[in-house]
């Protein structure tokens, strides 16, 4: 029972692990990417679909998902770069890591509370904004 509704947030969680705990000598290299800092942007969106995966799972088992849900993601990514600061070779773990972190669960707490707001609206509600 309990697998069930959070078994998508348990693999995603999984898959970050994994992918955080690739040595940095396995990483591709790009001086056009790290400009950008295109590493915060997926850092962001890996923790925005952890948070959504999550909480989806969580409404269905748990009386406050929604706390639960951003303690475990910011929780969650606090620890892995802990863990890639002192466990990792060639990886470091970053302040502004967790920051881009938790940007991506905010934006995943945007997306939540949007789509909990559109279905309380009635259908015909909706079809009196497009008219207008």
């Amino acid at each position: 029972m309990f697998w069930k509704p959070f078994k998508w947030g348990f693999l995603w969680s999984l898959f970050i692990l994994i992918i955080c705990f690739l040595p940095g000598n396995k990483l591709p290299e790009s001086n056009f990417l790290s400009e950008i800092h295109f590493d915060k942007i997926i850092h962001a969106f890996i923790y925005m679909l952890l948070f959504i995966l999550v909480i989806n799972g969580a409404k269905k088992v748990l009386k406050k998902p929604f706390i639960i849900t951003v303690i475990y993601c910011v929780v969650y990514g606090i620890i892995i770069e802990l863990i890639q600061h002192f466990f990792i070779l060639d990886r470091d773990g970053q302040v502004n890591d967790v920051y881009a972190n938790l940007v991506g669960v905010l934006v995943g707490i945007i997306i939540a509370i949007n789509k909990k707001n559109n279905n309380r609206i009635e259908p015909m509600n909706n079809l009196s904004l497009l008219l207008m």
